[in-house]
């Protein structure tokens, strides 16, 4: 009986170990996968997955797009691009109100680069002064052409469209200087200067050899160019004020009501 449990013992140990699984084989193969590369993992399972969306009739998942790289800018196109965005803000807010980080914000720049370009927030608000004296300077405004003209009626009329019409394109400049104004800027004062007082200059000489030539009665030169420039001036300090509302009259119709209006107060 005794050698009857042994032998079933036996053949049973022999059972087992033929049916049990490789235990140490398959630690192999476990540890064998554990040491495959993260990333290797990682695309086998992608490729697995974009095989299965394939299998199910779905289209795979496109490729990231790369992302885009900014274009540079040139020098002159970047200080330009400041000087816009400069306007804008100290149009708003004012010299004194507006921060330069603030500046440099609406730029897309950093502030660093900012200073780079210009130096400081002052050295800033003389190149946009520089800027505008630049444009208002041109032949299209103070045209020697018009000046040496006998005709009044163009004269004034070209003159005064000009003018409106550039006031009218310059109002964000226009809220800067009057804040300028307002909070003692000597840069304001010096635009006036050197920019208003050619403009009325250049009226006044008009005026002043059409007296001298008999065509005008006598009257004070500098007084009718004020005159005259005020009518100007009304329309455009309207516009800067009033932000946003539609212009009663064009340029070209007050041009031609103001020269007429000039002209039948000088002439003879």
């Amino acid at each position: 009986m005794e050698a009857l449990t042994v032998e079933t013992s036996k053949r049973t140990f022999t059972y087992l170990l033929m049916t049990s699984p490789d235990r140490t084989g398959s630690r192999a193969r476990r540890a064998a996968r554990g040491a495959q590369p993260r990333k290797a993992r990682s695309l086998a399972a992608q490729r697995a997955f974009a095989s299965s969306r394939g299998r199910a009739g779905l289209a795979p998942n496109p490729p990231a797009a790369p992302a885009a790289r900014r274009r540079r800018l040139p020098g002159a196109e970047r200080r330009a691009l400041v000087l816009d965005a400069a306007v804008a803000r100290f149009a708003e807010h004012g010299f004194a109100g507006t921060p330069l980080s603030e500046v440099a914000r609406a730029a897309g720049l950093s502030e660093a680069m900012l200073i780079k370009l210009f130096g400081s927030k002052l050295e800033l608000f003389e190149a946009l002064i520089e800027r505008q004296i630049a444009r208002t300077g041109g032949a299209a405004l103070l045209s020697p052409e018009r000046a040496c003209g006998t005709d009044d009626l163009a004269f004034f009329r070209e003159f005064a469209e000009t003018v409106l019409r550039l006031g009218r394109a310059e109002v964000p400049f226009l809220r800067v200087l009057f804040f300028g104004a307002l909070e003692g800027s000597e840069l304001a004062v010096m635009f006036h200067r050197i920019r208003i007082r050619a403009i009325v200059d250049y009226v006044a000489g008009y005026v002043r050899r059409r007296v001298r030539e008999g065509a005008f009665r006598r009257v004070d030169p500098e007084a009718a160019a004020l005159a005259f420039l005020g009518m100007l001036s009304e329309d455009t300090f309207s516009h800067a004020f009033r932000v946003g509302e539609k212009p009663s009259h064009d340029p070209e119709t007050l041009a031609v009501t103001f020269a007429e209006i000039m002209v039948r107060g000088l002439v003879r």
